[in-house]
């Protein structure tokens, strides 16, 4: 086979472009401390450089979404702790309105607790940035037009607090309603065990005993009634509507036979006596002998003093006047209270829009299948119905202006406290959560050393080796140009020689 020129140079070039191509190679490895440029360098290598690359950046978005989620999370754990600073003032407040004297000093302690529950109102719409942060999905805000609101807000003419369109104070006002006729039914229910137990009694000491529990079970039940009118007034019934006005008679009507009642059981049981015109002992002088009764433990009364005295027949005639209004099928007070429970009443649209509210939270992915909650709800933050914070604010300051008894503001200082442990539950409840976030985020700190060193084992060059593989390259590559200097030079006349 005769070996041409023409084949001598084609192969040249060949072979000096593969010592070429490698010493590219590997002088791009020396540029860019890489030993994967392409994925035929090392198909394996790169599959796993990929692999760790891809890691790496879920990391890198996952440790930002954290960062992210732990800011919110600060502002939010601030928030909860002023609340439960504004909670615990309004606490002293009612405290000190126990031993208020005047009602002057109540009325200072009212505008206190007034300006505190316009806080709460400021610290339901606290904000980072221009995101809110008890706004649930509606963190951003409202927008009508041009203008932007906040989640919460308060009618200037109601003052109902509404939160995202739905009206918090109206679900207050009728839970409370709901509340105060539950009691009025268990308060009606306690009289008649009371009733009972008196018609089976002839002894006056017990007979006035079971008519004293009684009236303490029917006082209750007039004062639940009051509440009950007030909490419908406040929901927005109008005083003048038939319903409400069917209430307010029976309210009247119950309200007189305690007074009577009030009457009866307020006197004294006369124990054994004797009347003075039938007196048969008497003193020489013709005179009652009434040192002879008192030793017999006999008092001696006139028919007007026994006309005062406690009287099972009368006491059990003001008790049927009280039964009269309480039972029946159906009982004038089950009819006021469900006529007037369909005017309180929430609709179905509005129960669906606060049990879709309690859920609405945006939150943050912060692993595979792992989630943060960057936001809460203002049902988180100041509670529903009768737990609401702004609302029991607000019953407080109403108590003060009324001037409420001692008892009332002690079961106000029993819904202050309640309030207070649903505020420190959430309070704690961040708190878990930013220790959670911390540990995730350490965790991830350790898996970005780990991930980082599979890229680099994968892909980064070795540079010590990757310079010798140059420098031979170039040595090579320079043979061959020299090699290739002298076939290119030689002519068919140095064959001919």
């Amino acid at each position: 086979m005769r070996i041409t020129n023409s084949m001598m140079t084609n192969k040249f070039l060949t072979e000096s472009n593969e010592a070429l191509n490698r010493v590219s190679k590997y002088q791009t490895q020396v540029d860019s401390s890489k030993r994967l440029n392409s994925i035929a360098d090392d198909p394996q290598g790169t599959l796993l450089a990929l692999k760790a690359r891809n890691k790496l950046s879920n990391l890198d978005l996952y440790k930002s979404n954290i960062s992210t989620a732990t800011s919110y999370l600060t502002e939010a754990e601030t928030s909860t702790s002023a609340l439960n600073e504004v909670i615990q003032s309004a606490y002293e407040d009612v405290i000190s309105a126990q031993s208020a004297t005047t009602s002057d000093d109540k009325a200072v302690l009212a505008e206190d607790i007034k300006n505190l529950q316009a806080e709460v109102l400021s610290i339901s719409n606290s904000s980072m940035g221009t995101s809110y942060l008890f706004g649930g999905f509606n963190y951003t805000g409202s927008t009508s037009g041009t203008s932007k609101s906040p989640p919460f807000s308060v009618d200037s003419v109601t003052g109902d607090l509404t939160y995202n369109g739905i009206n918090l104070s109206q679900i207050s006002w009728q839970e409370d309603f709901t509340d105060a006729t539950a009691s009025m039914s268990d308060s009606s229910t306690s009289i008649a065990e009371y009733t009972t137990a008196f018609a089976s009694s002839s002894n006056d000491t017990y007979a006035k005993e079971q008519a004293q529990s009684a009236l303490d079970a029917l006082n209750s039940l007039v004062s639940s009634a009051k509440e009950a009118m007030s909490d419908a007034v406040e929901y927005g019934v109008d005083p003048s509507s038939t319903n409400y006005t069917e209430f307010k008679t029976f309210y009247d009507n119950i309200s007189a036979a305690a007074t009577a009642l009030n009457t009866e059981v307020s006197k004294d049981v006369a124990g054994d006596y004797i009347l003075d015109t039938a007196a048969t002992q008497l003193n020489t002088d013709g005179t009652i002998d009434y040192d002879y009764y008192t030793d017999e433990g006999i008092s001696v009364l006139t028919s007007d003093e026994l006309a005062n005295k406690f009287s099972i027949s009368s006491t059990q005639t003001a008790l049927d006047n009280v039964a009269s209004y309480l039972t029946g099928v159906p009982s004038t007070m089950d009819n006021a209270i469900t006529n007037l429970s369909g005017d309180v009443t929430i609709s179905a649209d509005v129960q669906t829009a606060l049990a879709d509210e309690a859920d609405n939270k945006t939150s943050l992915q912060i692993g595979t299948a792992q989630t943060v909650d960057m936001t809460f709800t203002g049902l988180d933050l100041l509670g529903t119905g009768s737990n609401n914070v702004y609302h029991i604010l607000g019953k407080a300051v109403q108590m003060l202006t009324d001037g409420a008894s001692s008892d009332e503001l002690s079961e106000m200082l029993t819904s202050l406290q309640s309030a207070q442990s649903s505020v420190l539950t959430l309070e704690t409840k961040i708190g878990g959560t930013q220790n959670r976030l911390s540990l995730i985020t350490s965790r991830y700190e350790s898996s970005e050393l780990n991930y980082t060193g599979m890229k680099s084992d994968a892909e980064d060059a070795d540079m010590a080796e990757a310079i010798v593989n140059l420098t031979t390259a170039q040595t090579v590559y320079n043979a061959a140009l020299a090699g290739g200097a002298e076939i290119i030079k030689t002519s068919l006349i140095d064959f001919l020689q």
